[in-house]
C-alpha cells in the first residue's frame, strides 16, 4: 500500500482582528508571519514587494495580477477610501443582468 502523505505544517496564525495595514511597517509584519500577498488593491504600497508587483487600480491591472473578471463588460473600478486615503478598490458591474465574479487561481 502507498505510504500516507507527510503532515503539513500548521497555517500561520491570523493577525489580530483589529490590525489594518496602512503602511509598509504593518505590511512587513504580516509578511514576516508567513502570509503571502496576492494583490495590493488601491494606491498604497503596504508590502514593498519590489519590481513587478504594483498596486492595481484598473480592471486591466487586476487581470495582469492573475485575477479573472467575469463577465468582463460594464465594469466600474475606482480607487476608494476604506480605512485610509486610496487604500482599496471598489469593483462593480454596472449591468443588472448578471453578477460579477472575481477568481484567482493559486
Amino acid at each position: 500500500p502507498p505510504s500516507p502523505p507527510p503532515n503539513l505544517p500548521p497555517p500561520p496564525t491570523l493577525p489580530q482582528a483589529n490590525v489594518y495595514c496602512a503602511d509598509t511597517i504593518c505590511g512587513s509584519a504580516i509578511i514576516s508571519q508567513g502570509w503571502r500577498v496576492q494583490t495590493e488593491f488601491g494606491i498604497l504600497n503596504r508590502f514593498s514587494l519590489g519590481a513587478g508587483f504594483n498596486s492595481v487600480t484598473k480592471a486591466e491591472e487586476i487581470e495582469q495580477a492573475g485575477w479573472t473578471l467575469r463577465p468582463r463588460n460594464y465594469l466600474d473600478v475606482q480607487v476608494a477610501n476604506c480605512q485610509g486615503q486610496g487604500d482599496c478598490l471598489r469593483i462593480r458591474r454596472l449591468a443588472s443582468n448578471s453578477k460579477l465574479t472575481m477568481t484567482l487561481s493559486l
